[in-house]
């Protein structure tokens, strides 16, 4: 038995935990999720042992989103010492199809599954979802990534692969930092390096001298020269999601995730981001994009249930 109808293993591997479930007919079985410390487990077939023994079922397929780069049957974390062979894992666990996609991939493939319970509207949301052939998913995190997707038929989306984090800066965004943090803007030179937990942090430890191992819990923090840092730091997403919006024109909506994304745009500092997004962009037509915040955090496993484990291997 292949494809949706089939019994399958899900998993969403961050850089800390991992999110396990069952999924059939397409939905997450949500009795059967459980959540496990990376630092726990001496690798990711252990955890897939230990889920499998709880579960007490079989399955015939795998699907693994990964938060790291992933190539043709292979796979690597990014912030964890684990790799991650498909065949190998196919063959051990007796499965018919073994699948390894980005996280960010897995985001996209849930658009369709994701109800607005699931979303924070940030801008021009007005018209809803069901509009447009192309949206993009952009994750700012522990790391930084994009997902592009197209529309092939109402609630059908093929999603492709993508490392945009590792594109060096945008020159742009380079001059605002060297205006405003000097020196210190030397640091950031791809993507990544500056709009990541740790890029947000190197920002806000430049601009105030404060330490921000956690730089996310700031956000709240009743302190002038934080917010003017976070009111900076928006406006730079803003330059670089005005930059997203041009090279991959999404008019069904940029939908962002990631703990940095969603602390910045769902605090007072959004209206910095909404003031450069939204600047005027020299095109014969008017491109107004719709923008979400995905809260969903079971999101990936959703992506990982819905997409088509034969194709992605």
């Amino acid at each position: 038995m292949e494809g949706l109808a089939a019994m399958r293993l899900i998993a969403d591997v961050g850089g800390t935990n991992t999110r396990m479930a069952l999924a059939e007919g397409g939905a997450v079985q949500v009795d059967s999720l459980r959540n496990f410390r990376n630092a726990e487990h001496g690798s990711f077939d252990e955890v897939m042992r230990q889920f499998l023994d709880t579960a007490g079922v079989p399955v015939d397929e795998i699907v693994v989103a990964v938060a790291g780069p992933v190539g043709p049957g292979h796979a690597r974390l990014t912030n964890h010492d684990w790799d991650f062979d498909a065949a190998a894992m196919r063959d051990r666990f007796g499965a018919s199809h073994a699948a390894l996609v980005n996280d960010l991939k897995a985001l996209g493939h849930a658009l369709p599954a994701l109800d607005d319970d699931g979303l924070i509207p940030v801008a021009h949301t007005g018209a809803g979802r069901n509009r447009g052939t192309q949206s993009l998913v952009a994750g700012i995190g522990t790391g930084f990534n994009v997902s592009p997707v197209l529309w092939t038929a109402p609630g059908v989306a093929q999603c492709l692969r993508s490392e945009h984090g590792h594109l060096t800066l945008p020159e742009d965004i380079r001059t605002a930092l060297d205006a405003r943090v000097g020196p210190a803007a030397d640091e950031f030179t791809t993507i990544e390096s500056c709009f990541s937990g740790a890029g947000l942090g190197k920002v806000l430890t430049a601009m105030t001298g404060l330490p921000a191992d956690r730089p996310e819990t700031l956000v709240a923090r009743d302190d002038p020269k934080v917010q003017a840092a976070l009111q900076f730091y928006a406006g730079l997403i803003g330059r670089l999601a005005r930059n997203l919006k041009l090279a991959f024109m999404p008019d069904a909506g940029l939908f962002f995730a990631g703990s940095v994304a969603r602390a910045i745009l769902t605090s007072p500092a959004k209206e910095a981001f909404l003031e450069t997004f939204d600047a005027p962009i020299p095109l014969e037509f008017d491109l107004v994009t719709p923008v979400w915040i995905i809260k969903d955090d079971s999101a990936a496993l959703k992506g990982c249930a819905q997409l088509d484990a034969a194709q992605e291997e």
